[in-house]
């Protein structure tokens, strides 16, 4: 995974790339020109920004604040792993940060229903008879273990990892008067809970937890689609 580069300017500046590599957005029919993030963004990526970021949001996996549950017996800060620990405030400072450095792409937070119609396709393309066996299920998804896992280390299905298990995702769907919704489900659940497409949590908007992260998605800048004309 690519980390961006960083060139000097001053003494307390810096300036970044994108963190992203060409392959790292899907595009998916159903959703239009919308492309979707390969994978959860991982510590790599989210770093990648840090010199940009406040400091309240460079690394909250580290905060006192990370909610960690005792099923969690073990937590991996290793560059490929999905960048725990992510609040909605966090996801937004960042992606702020991350719309100012990229000159051809909008980023933003999927809602729910685009990460609910991403699940139904998974699932959808994994049903045989009807029904989806463990050893698929097992396949291509992260459950029921007492940590996440490095991204894409499970297949991926529609060039996507980790649509479900590993991280619960922070949506752009409000819930309650300042809560978000969560999909994908998180890798303490079980094969049930990854089966059920329509399954959803939801969590404050500063509340930062072990299980919780985020993927992107994006569409082209209109300068940038102009120039491509």
């Amino acid at each position: 995974m690519a980390a961006a580069l960083f060139v000097s300017i001053g003494l307390n500046e810096a300036h970044a790339t994108s963190p992203f590599q060409e392959g790292d957005f899907v595009r998916i029919p159903e959703l239009g020109d919308l492309e979707v993030q390969k994978n959860e963004i991982t510590y790599a990526q989210y770093t990648a920004l840090e010199a940009l970021l406040p400091v309240t949001n460079q690394t909250p996996w580290k905060a006192q604040d990370c909610d960690i549950t005792d099923s969690i017996t073990r937590r991996d800060f290793g560059p490929n792993y999905p960048a725990d620990c992510i609040s909605f405030q966090d996801a937004e400072t960042y992606i702020r940060v991350l719309n100012a450095q990229d000159p051809s792409y909008s980023y933003r937070l999927p809602t729910d229903d685009e990460l609910k119609t991403l699940a139904d396709l998974t699932l959808e393309s994994l049903r045989f008879n009807g029904t989806i066996s463990e050893e698929r299920l097992s396949r291509h998804f992260w459950y029921s273990t007492s940590r996440a896992n490095e991204v894409c280390t499970k297949e991926p299905v529609l060039g996507l990892c980790d649509i479900l298990g590993n991280l619960w995702e922070v949506t752009s769907t409000i819930y309650g008067s300042t809560g978000r919704y969560l999909r994908g489900v998180a890798f303490t659940w079980n094969a049930g809970h990854v089966r059920a497409a329509g399954f959803r949590s939801a969590v404050g908007s500063n509340r930062r937890s072990a299980t919780v992260g985020f993927r992107l998605v994006r569409t082209a800048k209109a300068e940038n689609q102009s120039v491509g004309n």
